[in-house]
């Protein structure tokens, strides 16, 4: 699935897999970004982050958490010094959920 929606710097594309049956999203992958060298630009180049998108959980929300404090599995641990970026990715699959869900 598709989803787009604002960074820190410009605007973030990525694709992410979603399995309905189990709401699950099975992997996520950055497209295009312009985020901050070296901090938001973790967001595809930061292996752990991108690893928190295999087998997350949709239900209730998924929600992006200071790192090393994920507790739930519908929750992701953000990056340091790059919550804002980590967080866009956060509520641009939300939004891309919200929208796509109802149809499947």
């Amino acid at each position: 699935m598709a989803g787009e929606g604002p960074g820190f710097q410009d605007t973030i594309k990525l694709l992410y897999g979603y399995l309905p049956e189990q709401r699950k999203i099975v992997g996520m992958e950055i497209l295009d970004s312009r985020e901050t060298p070296g901090l938001g630009d973790k967001i595809f180049k930061d292996k752990d982050f991108v690893a928190n998108f295999d087998g997350l959980a949709v239900d209730p929300q998924i929600k992006a958490v200071k790192k090393g404090s994920k507790s739930a599995p519908y929750e992701i641990d953000a990056i340091t010094g790059a919550t804002i970026s980590s967080k866009a990715v956060v509520r641009i699959i939300n939004g891309a959920h919200a929208k796509w869900d109802k149809r499947l």
